[in-house]
């Protein structure tokens, strides 16, 4: 199964994977917040190029997606965000006004559903720190809200760092969500159904590491499947 999910190399056995990945693409960022600990940020036009990845596969939130106003962030009732005093959410060095906002805690429960279907408990974390931020302000903490990380080589002999053995990492910081999708092309290995790949691969939630990183603890990630039915 694994070789029909994922292809075979060699020169003359060779034949492409089966199960074809998207691109995952930024859903909610992490920021880190006065109150709350941190907040997961989004934007309109990330939630609406969220909501038509969903709807080309059959999956439809039907929600709307609140029109933010200003530089307000919308939050939902209930925040942990939220100074009480001055109603003001403060991310990183920014202080911004905050507005509750109904459509924004229904659709902060759709997508907590999706990301947590089996765990209530981060499903309440994640509604109460779901923040829609303006577009200018989610592009500025993009930039500046990623981890980045100064690496030297050093050289075995002399204990020092090489010549050219300094470089910078960039990672997407700690419970970054990101949404793709997955489906199962032609089936090169005979005898191996589509739906049999689907069912080892791509169903219920795994955790998982991916990348060239993983003795400094980068690339652990959880994978959370959801079902969905596309007709043709």
């Amino acid at each position: 199964k694994k070789k029909a999910a994922f292809g075979l190399a060699g020169d003359d056995n060779s034949s492409a994977g089966s199960l074809v990945f998207t691109d995952a693409r930024i859903a909610c960022l992490p920021i880190q917040s006065l109150y709350g600990t941190f907040a997961w940020c989004t934007s309109e036009l990330v939630l609406r190029s969220l909501l038509r990845d969903l709807e080309w596969g059959k999956l439809c939130l039907e929600e709307e997606i609140p029109a933010v106003s200003g530089e307000k962030v919308l939050v939902t009732e209930g925040s942990s965000l939220i100074e009480e005093s001055n109603k003001k959410i403060y991310l990183q060095e920014l202080d911004l006004e905050s507005q509750v906002c109904e459509k924004t805690k229904k659709l902060a429960e759709k997508i907590a559903n999706l990301v947590f279907p089996d765990d209530e408990e981060w499903r309440k974390t994640f509604i109460k720190r779901f923040a829609i931020l303006p577009e200018n302000v989610f592009n500025y903490l993009c930039e500046m809200g990623t981890q980045v990380d100064a690496r030297t080589k050093i050289d075995s002999e002399k204990g020092v760092v090489i010549k050219g053995g300094l470089w910078y990492e960039e990672a997407l910081p700690a419970e970054t969500i990101l949404t793709g999708m997955v489906w199962c092309d032609k089936v090169y290995v005979k005898d191996i159904q589509a739906e049999e790949l689907v069912e080892a691969y791509c169903k219920g939630s795994k955790s998982i590491q991916i990348g060239g990183k993983n003795t400094t603890g980068r690339g652990r990630i959880t994978l959370s499947f959801t079902d969905t039915q596309k007709e043709g």
